[in-house]
């Protein structure tokens, strides 16, 4: 009986690692073959995290529309991040949407790179460690300036800068959103007089 139970358990374990590489070429588009190799190389990352977590990384990847070259380097980018952020900013699914849509709203879709992951998450773990600001924080209300952060030509680096100041001044992450979009629409319509 023992061995029936090992035998249904590899079976079972190998069923899901296809159902999982069948979304990671669903949602890539990338070949079978391409999902094959991925998944060859993911096994190469010096990683605690299963193999099935760093696939579920290359699916929010192609959900995200990460190029196919930058992958691998997004999926190790976010295992690095998960592991500095989890106690921070949640699970691992999380953490991957969350970054990847600031990127996205901030340098644009398809802009999505494993070095650019890093450097945002870097950001947010030094912001964090460095005084009573927390990375959720950070993180929700750079979520929630983004599209008129975009469109007034802000940059990430200083939205990041001010949710942490922000939260050092013991606001919340709706209010303070709410109030600096409110002053940038205000800017927005009578420059002149704001410029004075």
């Amino acid at each position: 009986e023992f061995i029936t139970s090992q035998i249904k358990s590899i079976i079972n374990g190998s069923g899901k690692l296809e159902d999982k590489l069948a979304d990671v070429q669903r949602v890539t588009g990338m070949t079978k073959d391409e999902v094959k190799g991925l998944n060859k190389s993911l096994k190469e990352i010096d990683t605690r995290t299963a193999q099935q977590q760093l696939l579920d990384y290359a699916v929010t990847a192609g959900k995200l529309g990460v190029a196919t070259a930058e992958i691998k380097a997004f999926v190790q980018s976010t295992d690095m991040l998960v592991t500095a952020l989890g106690d921070e900013l949640g699970d691992a699914t999380t953490i991957t949407d969350n970054l990847g849509k600031i990127i996205n709203v901030y340098d644009g879709a398809g802009k999505i790179t494993g070095e650019r992951t890093l450097q945002i998450g870097n950001a947010i773990v030094s912001l964090a460690n460095a005084g009573v600001a927390s990375g959720g924080f950070i993180v929700d209300f750079t979520k929630r300036l983004g599209g008129l952060a975009g469109t007034a030509h802000i940059a990430l680096n200083s939205t990041i800068g001010m949710a942490a100041g922000l939260e050092e001044l013991g606001q919340s992450a709706e209010t303070s959103s709410t109030a600096i979009s409110t002053v940038l629409v205000k800017i927005g319509t009578d420059v002149p007089k704001f410029a004075k």
